[in-house]
Protein backbone atom coordinates (compact mmCIF):
# COMPACT_ATOMS: atom_id res chain seq x y z
CA UNK A 1 0.00 0.00 0.00
CA UNK A 2 0.96 3.69 -0.30
CA UNK A 3 2.20 5.84 2.56
CA UNK A 4 -0.41 6.93 4.77
CA UNK A 5 -1.58 10.84 5.10
CA UNK A 6 -1.88 13.16 7.96
CA UNK A 7 -2.66 16.61 8.23
CA UNK A 8 -0.84 16.49 11.88
CA UNK A 9 0.47 13.27 13.74
CA UNK A 10 1.40 14.04 17.23
CA UNK A 11 3.46 11.71 19.17
CA UNK A 12 2.77 11.59 22.98
CA UNK A 13 4.88 8.74 23.93
CA UNK A 14 6.64 9.90 27.24
CA UNK A 15 9.50 7.55 27.39
CA UNK A 16 7.88 5.48 25.19
CA UNK A 17 8.39 4.28 21.64
CA UNK A 18 5.78 4.61 18.81
CA UNK A 19 6.91 2.57 15.76
CA UNK A 20 5.70 2.85 12.35
CA UNK A 21 4.69 0.33 9.90
CA UNK A 22 4.10 2.44 6.95
CA UNK A 23 5.50 5.22 4.91
CA UNK A 24 3.81 8.48 6.39
CA UNK A 25 3.18 11.94 5.14
CA UNK A 26 2.56 14.36 7.27
CA UNK A 27 1.91 18.45 7.54
CA UNK A 28 3.00 18.85 11.11
CA UNK A 29 5.05 16.23 13.23
CA UNK A 30 4.32 17.12 17.07
CA UNK A 31 6.95 15.73 19.46
CA UNK A 32 5.37 16.52 22.79
CA UNK A 33 8.57 14.60 25.13
CA UNK A 34 11.74 14.98 25.24
CA UNK A 35 12.20 11.26 26.28
CA UNK A 36 9.40 10.43 23.45
CA UNK A 37 10.47 8.69 20.52
CA UNK A 38 9.52 7.75 16.99
CA UNK A 39 11.22 4.56 15.75
CA UNK A 40 10.59 4.62 12.00
CA UNK A 41 11.12 0.68 11.50
CA UNK A 42 12.24 1.68 8.16
CA UNK A 43 10.02 3.75 6.82
CA UNK A 44 10.18 7.09 5.62
CA UNK A 45 8.23 10.27 7.35
CA UNK A 46 7.78 12.70 4.74
CA UNK A 47 6.61 15.88 6.67
CA UNK A 48 5.49 18.02 4.05
CA UNK A 49 5.68 21.40 6.90
CA UNK A 50 7.27 21.31 9.97
CA UNK A 51 8.31 18.91 13.34
CA UNK A 52 7.79 20.48 16.23
CA UNK A 53 8.28 20.24 19.75
CA UNK A 54 11.21 17.57 21.26
CA UNK A 55 11.88 13.65 21.00
CA UNK A 56 13.74 11.40 19.90
CA UNK A 57 14.03 9.83 16.03
CA UNK A 58 15.34 6.47 15.48
CA UNK A 59 15.50 3.65 12.86
CA UNK A 60 16.76 2.76 9.04
CA UNK A 61 14.15 5.20 7.57
CA UNK A 62 14.37 8.69 7.38
CA UNK A 63 12.48 12.06 8.41
CA UNK A 64 12.62 13.49 4.57
CA UNK A 65 11.95 17.48 4.81
CA UNK A 66 9.84 18.50 2.09
CA UNK A 67 8.35 22.02 2.75
CA UNK A 68 9.15 24.44 -0.24
CA UNK A 69 7.77 27.06 2.41
CA UNK A 70 8.53 27.88 6.16
CA UNK A 71 9.04 24.28 6.75
CA UNK A 72 10.87 24.37 10.26
CA UNK A 73 12.81 21.31 12.05
CA UNK A 74 12.99 21.31 15.95
CA UNK A 75 15.04 19.95 18.46
CA UNK A 76 14.67 16.42 17.54
CA UNK A 77 17.64 14.80 19.56
CA UNK A 78 19.35 12.66 18.17
CA UNK A 79 17.73 12.73 14.81
CA UNK A 80 17.98 9.83 13.14
CA UNK A 81 18.71 9.76 9.17
CA UNK A 82 17.42 13.09 7.39
CA UNK A 83 16.66 14.23 4.16
CA UNK A 84 16.49 18.21 3.63
CA UNK A 85 14.63 18.08 0.41
CA UNK A 86 12.48 21.96 0.22
CA UNK A 87 13.72 22.13 -3.56
CA UNK A 88 15.96 24.19 -5.22
CA UNK A 89 15.60 27.88 -3.77
CA UNK A 90 14.37 26.84 -0.61
CA UNK A 91 15.46 25.94 2.43
CA UNK A 92 14.08 24.37 5.95
CA UNK A 93 14.91 26.13 9.03
CA UNK A 94 16.27 24.97 12.51
CA UNK A 95 13.61 25.88 15.17
CA UNK A 96 15.74 24.58 18.00
CA UNK A 97 19.12 23.27 18.12
CA UNK A 98 19.70 19.81 16.97
CA UNK A 99 22.09 17.00 17.42
CA UNK A 100 21.90 14.03 14.25
CA UNK A 101 24.13 11.02 14.47
CA UNK A 102 22.86 9.63 11.17
CA UNK A 103 23.03 10.01 7.67
CA UNK A 104 21.70 13.54 6.93
CA UNK A 105 21.10 13.75 2.65
CA UNK A 106 20.60 17.05 0.89
CA UNK A 107 18.41 16.58 -2.13
CA UNK A 108 17.49 20.11 -3.09
CA UNK A 109 17.22 22.92 -0.95
CA UNK A 110 19.35 24.60 2.47
CA UNK A 111 18.74 23.88 5.99
CA UNK A 112 19.23 27.31 7.92
CA UNK A 113 20.95 27.03 11.37
CA UNK A 114 19.60 30.04 12.54
CA UNK A 115 20.27 31.30 16.27
CA UNK A 116 20.30 27.52 17.09
CA UNK A 117 23.39 24.51 17.56
CA UNK A 118 23.84 22.37 14.70
CA UNK A 119 25.66 19.02 16.04
CA UNK A 120 26.91 16.35 13.52
CA UNK A 121 27.29 13.46 16.31
CA UNK A 122 29.47 10.36 16.52
CA UNK A 123 27.48 8.30 13.74
CA UNK A 124 26.86 11.24 11.09
CA UNK A 125 27.40 10.81 7.49
CA UNK A 126 26.82 14.16 4.88
CA UNK A 127 25.51 13.87 1.38
CA UNK A 128 24.78 15.81 -1.39
CA UNK A 129 25.91 18.82 -0.53
CA UNK A 130 26.44 21.17 -3.31
CA UNK A 131 26.52 25.10 -4.10
CA UNK A 132 22.61 24.12 -4.18
CA UNK A 133 22.34 21.72 -1.19
CA UNK A 134 23.86 23.72 1.59
CA UNK A 135 23.94 25.17 4.97
CA UNK A 136 23.03 29.25 5.63
CA UNK A 137 24.32 30.23 9.04
CA UNK A 138 24.54 33.79 10.78
CA UNK A 139 26.26 35.48 13.24
CA UNK A 140 24.24 33.60 16.22
CA UNK A 141 24.92 30.24 14.78
CA UNK A 142 26.41 27.48 15.95
CA UNK A 143 28.13 24.46 14.07
CA UNK A 144 29.55 21.58 16.34
CA UNK A 145 31.27 18.45 14.71
CA UNK A 146 31.74 15.32 17.01
CA UNK A 147 32.31 12.42 14.55
CA UNK A 148 34.60 9.65 15.05
CA UNK A 149 34.83 9.36 11.28
CA UNK A 150 34.49 11.32 8.22
CA UNK A 151 31.02 13.18 7.67
CA UNK A 152 31.77 14.55 3.92
CA UNK A 153 32.26 17.50 2.28
CA UNK A 154 30.10 20.71 3.80
CA UNK A 155 28.82 23.54 1.65
CA UNK A 156 27.81 27.05 2.87
CA UNK A 157 25.64 29.43 0.70
CA UNK A 158 27.93 31.63 -1.25
CA UNK A 159 25.48 33.81 -2.81
CA UNK A 160 26.83 36.69 -1.03
CA UNK A 161 30.53 35.72 -1.13
CA UNK A 162 32.63 38.48 -2.26
CA UNK A 163 33.69 40.63 -0.21
CA UNK A 164 34.17 41.05 2.89
CA UNK A 165 30.93 43.60 3.00
CA UNK A 166 28.80 41.62 0.98
CA UNK A 167 29.65 38.58 2.88
CA UNK A 168 27.50 37.78 6.51
CA UNK A 169 23.79 37.17 5.48
CA UNK A 170 24.07 33.73 5.37
CA UNK A 171 27.58 32.58 5.04
CA UNK A 172 28.92 32.67 8.77
CA UNK A 173 28.96 30.90 11.73
CA UNK A 174 29.22 32.49 15.68
CA UNK A 175 30.83 29.40 16.73
CA UNK A 176 32.74 26.08 15.09
CA UNK A 177 33.79 23.39 16.75
CA UNK A 178 35.14 20.26 15.82
CA UNK A 179 35.93 18.02 18.44
CA UNK A 180 36.04 14.71 16.91
CA UNK A 181 38.41 11.52 16.74
CA UNK A 182 39.40 9.14 13.88
CA UNK A 183 40.38 8.74 10.68
CA UNK A 184 40.99 12.20 9.23
CA UNK A 185 39.83 14.29 7.41
CA UNK A 186 36.87 14.78 9.83
CA UNK A 187 35.27 17.42 7.92
CA UNK A 188 36.11 19.14 4.57
CA UNK A 189 34.49 22.38 3.62
CA UNK A 190 33.81 22.86 0.09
Amino acid sequence: PGASTFNSLTINGAAGVTTLGTDISVGTLAMTSATGTIEDGGHTITVTGSVTGTGQHTGTGKISMTAASGGTLSAISPAGNLEINPGAGNSIALSGSLITDANVTFSGGALAIGAHTLTFGPGTAVSGMSGTNFLTGSSTSSLSITATNGIGTLFFDQSAAGTSTSVGVSDNLATFTVNGSGTPPLATLG
